[in-house]
């Protein structure tokens, strides 16, 4: 029995940790998230281990704030973490990276072979003064002829927001990039 409960209760602190959260009734999480996040835990990783959203986490995290006496309330241990070391590559690395875009490797390649992500590579590459085209995802970069055509052709960008479900900042990026002149913000145009 007792090797039972060896297997039910997790050796690892961190582990333990986030079974205390799990456990914890709503009114005592948002404190101990707060303190949590205070002790160097990403939202991200809260989130992924109590199966809730990001924003959810945040908007707990900021109830946490203003909770009355949250001092008086008994949090979870937090184990010791290390941090997380900024990725810094050599000379060497950076000159091999350089090469291999130059080649025609693509930024997510890239990535997958230093374990970084493709916004990493291209910020690596442009403080090595590479020019890299801006970062989009494969929806809008397919969807971006068919937004400028529509937008010469009458659409305005709320209506193009509404129907590819792309935000209103990021359709009008597409059509600055595609050097096209907009028209004022409530203004149609006009069919002759």
């Amino acid at each position: 029995m007792a090797d039972q409960a060896a297997e039910t209760q997790p050796s690892d602190p961190r582990a333990q940790f986030l079974e205390a959260l799990r456990q914890l009734p709503s009114y005592r999480l948002n404190t101990a998230l707060l303190a949590a996040h205070e002790a160097g835990w990403r939202v991200t990783e809260l989130g992924r281990a109590l199966g809730v959203s990001y924003e959810r986490i945040q908007q707990r995290i900021s109830v946490g704030r203003y909770t009355p006496s949250a001092s008086s309330i008994a949090v979870p241990e937090l184990p010791d973490r290390p941090r997380q070391r900024k990725f810094e590559p050599s000379a060497e690395a950076i000159a091999r990276l350089v090469m291999d875009y130059q080649d025609g490797a693509s930024l997510p390649e890239l990535g997958a072979r230093l374990g970084l992500s493709k916004r990493a590579v291209a910020r690596i590459l442009a403080n090595a003064a590479i020019e890299v085209p801006p970062l989009r995802s494969e929806a809008v970069t397919a969807a971006a002829p068919g937004i400028v055509n529509r937008y010469l052709a009458g659409d305005s960008i709320p209506d193009l927001v509404a129907s590819t479900g792309i935000s209103y900042s990021t359709v009008r990026r597409v059509l600055l990039d595609a050097e096209v002149q907009l028209r004022p913000r409530n203004g149609r145009a006009k069919h002759v």
